[in-house]
């Protein structure tokens, strides 16, 4: 008998040997020793947690065992823990409400995650994009440019263009330049915001 402090523990192992039974019972073989040890951990007793492994899907026992915070205070709770199990009790609503909320919780931050790679996809192809127009640039001779630069000029003061009669601003018309260019490299229009 274990003194007081002194906490019990169990070493099973799995083997085919049949677990012992009461006289005219038919002979069963070991279950999952991992469930067994759990159910000895949740107090049901070896004995009874063996026979509950060898009788019952391991999918039952699991879903009882992870209910067992649920469950309301009982005086003798491994009895109340095998009837859940041999019986496949509903499960308490706080348990059913704790796994809709860990589901939902899971599933927001499944999207979280596809979002946050979206957003550096995102950005990569920006900067891919980026490169590319760059390197087109530096390939331009002064008359390339100077015809570019022309160019975005005209697109800019087109029809209904507030620079008709004003100096266009060199960053507006680089951005334009740039727009251009990818449009000739055949490059998706850059969304993200940032200067191309």
């Amino acid at each position: 008998m274990a003194s007081r402090g002194v906490v019990a523990s169990y070493r099973i192992e799995k083997t085919d040997l049949p677990i012992p039974v009461e006289e005219g019972e038919p002979a069963r073989k070991v279950g999952d020793p991992v469930l067994v040890c759990k159910l000895v951990a949740a107090g049901v007793t070896e004995k009874v947690a063996r026979r509950l492994v060898a009788t019952c899907p391991g999918e039952t026992i699991e879903i009882q065992l992870a209910a067992l915070p649920f469950r309301s205070k009982v005086k003798e709770p491994g009895a109340m823990r095998v009837e859940a199990i041999r019986e496949s009790w509903t499960m308490p609503k706080a348990y059913t409400d704790a796994v809709s909320k860990a589901a939902r919780e899971a599933q927001a931050h499944a999207r979280r995650d596809v979002a946050h790679r979206n957003r550096q996809a995102e950005e990569v192809a920006r900067q891919e994009r980026h490169q590319k127009v760059d390197h087109y640039f530096a390939g331009l001779t002064a008359e390339d440019q100077q015809r570019l630069e022309q160019e975005a000029s005209k697109q800019i003061r087109g029809e209904g263009s507030v620079w008709k009669v004003r100096d266009i601003p060199r960053a507006v018309l680089n951005a334009t330049m740039r727009s251009l260019v990818a449009e000739r490299l055949g490059l998706a229009p850059d969304l993200g915001g940032g200067s191309s």
